[in-house]
């Protein structure tokens, strides 16, 4: 392809492969050609060395560096892509306000890694710690911290011994690295809790092949096995988990081990921003050709942990790990600048100089250079590797001062409050700001506490409905996946929780008792719009008032009854529902038949006094009202009548109205406009 003007290669993922690409690009490409990089974080992780981050032996901000200092003349973008069209080479994300964007491409680079599959095991994803992100690292170090806190002042020693037991599942690198360092971050902190002895931690390892770092010759996994056996860890092999409750985990060979930690480094899957494209797979992971394009097409290309590409050294798939990663990067690099300069791309080949795996206690297991090296010497030359890897000089400073002082003084076992002060969002907005507009698209689901607003299809026009303390909006576009379809404003200063959209669609995806009344609410909400628009066509429904069509005189109830009273009054006059008013004659509540049965589904005694189990507040319609506004109401409420009351005084009830005291009257209406308008159509 002949460079041109104004040429992209949009890059996905600031992992290794991804910054790395980038880094390299920016290095072979000619004149004309822009650099985007997408992320959903500013930074880049140092993935290897999460483990010294559980271990708290390494300051968390010193393995992750901000990309934007690492790629100098590639444009960043901090944000969620939604779609990939490769059709239209394009990619679609959201802006920081919410709204929907593009960027177009003329190369894509698959750069996103993998995600960790939580559904490998049975109750991981409700009780297992993952480790994958730098959140995943310390909230797992804190937790790992508050097991001592809360074990140092429990009294009952089986649950003492669950707080101190801790699992970890998987015995390749990732998990004989966390492995050590929960085991020596835990044993080394007991010294400062006066109840908790070394000997009280249990730390246990499952693999469920016949030896740990599989990876690694068979001696070199035995040196690792008995070293860290030495240390107090329990290393099980041949043994694979069930599943993982709240108390541990259960064995498929139907043993248990109790535990308040299970952390799972096994299982990972597809990106979900991959798995709708129609690309060639080898399991998990997008088929590439040697040179690194995304088989079957010409301008896609993939590396790392996402890409399955086969190394020509050894004509086997190259393995998902960072050094790889980084490689991968580098010829990818070469191969795309030689397509813009249409010269030959080469396949790529890598010989793996060696792997290194630390088993705590300084002490590391592995082969260099064919050389297998275990114990302190094998742990300095692993913590040298990495140094010399980091990306910064700045971060290689940071990083071997840690090490050094973790070499002479005590792991830092400060526990870190890293929640908000508020569980649920909130929000303020003064008299007139807008919550948001028509069109944009759904974010959040909001509940009022306190301040009014106006709901508007027009805004330019009057508000169509009114929301008070403790109703809710926002949810019709969130269940229905669509934009905004009416416009909300604070009509006086608003004080409103708030709920992020993936909070809310997994507890109305798995809560169908509070997903059936907001559904019922967005179809009351549509309905009601469509019937301001057939009132807006039909002056005859503003024009004819409740007075006209309600029932009356109206049956009341004293509020000084007992419920076996009213009970016994309500059976006499047959009625469906009564305005409860007290010696005055002012409405004070309302028992219908629904409420009847409600007390008695709650066992209330029938010497309750009737204030007791009434209904209140009461929805109620002024007699001079117009029949849109009874119609609004049973819309939108699940009530079957309307108490009327006195224009000049609401606490005055005149009449009932029902839905059916309203039809005939809309229908009659409705039939008389349709002759005017054929009777003027005639003339």
């Amino acid at each position: 392809m002949p460079a041109g003007e104004g040429k992209s290669i949009v890059i996905i993922g600031g992992g290794f492969a991804g910054v790395y690409a980038a880094r390299y690009l920016e290095q072979r490409l000619p004149p004309g050609w822009h650099l985007t990089l997408f992320s959903q974080e500013n930074h880049f992780i140092f993935t290897p060395l999460l483990g010294d981050v559980v271990g708290s032996s390494i300051n968390p901000m010193h393995v992750v560096c901000p990309v934007r200092q690492m790629v100098r003349r590639t444009t960043c973008r901090t944000a969620a892509l939604t779609s990939i069209d490769l059709a239209g080479r394009r990619v679609a994300y959201r802006t920081a306000n919410g709204q929907p964007a593009e960027q177009a491409y003329d190369h894509l680079v698959l750069a996103c890694g993998s995600i960790v599959n939580l559904d490998i095991i049975p109750g991981v994803a409700a009780h297992g710690w993952p480790l994958k992100t730098m959140g995943d690292a310390l909230m797992l170090r804190n937790h790992l911290i508050g097991l001592l806190e809360r074990a140092e002042v429990e009294p009952d020693p089986r649950e003492k011994k669950r707080l101190l037991s801790v699992v970890v599942v998987g015995g390749g690198f990732s998990g004989v690295e966390v492995t050590g360092e929960v085991a020596d971050l835990l044993t080394a902190s007991c010294r400062f809790y006066r109840t908790i002895k070394a000997a009280d931690v249990r730390v246990t390892l499952l693999e469920g092949r016949d030896r740990i770092l599989g990876e690694l010759p068979p001696s070199l996994s035995a040196f690792a096995l008995r070293k860290m056996s030495r240390q107090g860890i329990d290393i099980r092999l041949n043994t694979q988990a069930a599943s993982v409750t709240e108390e541990g985990v259960r064995l498929k060979d139907g043993g248990e081990i109790e535990a308040r930690t299970v952390v799972c480094t096994i299982g990972t899957t597809i990106n979900p921003l991959l798995a709708p494209l129609d690309l060639p797979r080898v399991y998990n992971r997008i088929k590439a050709l040697p040179d690194m394009r995304v088989e079957g097409r010409d301008n896609v290309w993939a590396v790392g942990d996402c890409a399955a590409i086969p190394n020509a050294y050894d004509q086997k798939l190259a393995a998902p790990t960072a050094q790889v990663a980084v490689r991968q990067a580098k010829q990818l690099a070469l191969n795309l600048a030689a397509v813009i300069a249409n010269q030959p791309t080469r396949p790529f080949s890598y010989k793996p100089v060696g792997m290194l795996a630390s088993i705590g206690n300084h002490k590391a297991v592995g082969q260099v250079f064919g050389v297998k090296v275990s114990g302190f010497i094998a742990w300095f030359l692993w913590r040298g590797v990495y140094l010399s890897k980091m990306p910064t000089l700045a971060r290689k400073i940071q990083i071997a001062f840690d090490w050094a002082w973790q070499l002479f003084f005590p792991r830092d076992i400060v526990q870190l409050n890293l929640s908000q002060t508020e569980r649920l969002g909130r929000a303020y907005y003064e008299a007139g700001q807008y919550i948001f507009h028509k069109g944009d698209p759904g974010q959040k689901f909001y509940v009022i506490e306190r301040g009014r607003a106006g709901v508007y299809l027009d805004e330019t026009a009057e508000p169509v409905a009114e929301l008070k303390a403790g109703d809710h909006f926002g949810e019709g576009s969130l269940l229905r996946g669509a934009l905004r379809s009416a416009s909300v404003k604070a009509e006086e200063p608003l004080d409103v929780l708030v709920m992020g959209q993936e909070s809310f669609t997994q507890l109305t995806r798995h809560f169908e008792a509070l997903r059936e009344p907001l559904e019922r609410s967005v179809q009351g909400s549509r309905s009601a719009a469509e019937l301001l628009r057939i009132a807006k066509d039909h002056p005859g429904m503003n024009s004819t008032r409740v007075g006209e069509v309600m029932s009356r005189p109206v049956a009341t109830l004293p509020v000084g009854l007992t419920l076996a009273e009213a009970l016994q009054r309500s059976q006499e006059g047959g009625k469906g529902a009564y305005p409860v008013v007290d010696e005055a004659g002012r409405m004070v509540g309302l028992m219908t038949r629904t409420d009847f049965y409600n007390a008695w589904q709650r066992l209330r005694p029938m010497e309750t006094p009737l204030a007791e189990v009434m209904r209140r507040p009461v929805i109620t319609v002024r007699e001079g009202d117009p029949l849109t506004a009874a119609l609004l109401i049973f819309i939108r409420e699940p009530i079957k009548r309307v108490v009327v009351v006195a224009d000049d005084d609401p606490t005055r009830p005149v009449g009932m109205v029902t839905p059916f005291d309203l039809l005939p009257i809309l229908a009659d209406r409705e039939k008389a406009s349709r002759l005017r308008v054929s009777d003027g159509a005639a003339r």
